[in-house]
């Protein structure tokens, strides 16, 4: 059987999630995230772990 290793957010511990979520929003606030479907992918993963 498998150990309990913790929380994770897509395979990633909370704080690694975090770090990536506020660069994420950041850029996206700031006008600087890409517009194509890399930019729109980041921000999509970040706001549905979050909702």
């Amino acid at each position: 059987m498998e150990e309990y290793r913790g929380f994770k957010i897509f395979n990633l511990p909370p704080k690694y999630f975090a770090s990536f979520a506020v660069v994420v929003l950041l850029a996206a606030m700031l006008g600087v995230l890409p517009a194509g479907m890399a930019g729109c992918f980041a921000f999509m993963i970040v706001c549905g772990a979050i909702l």
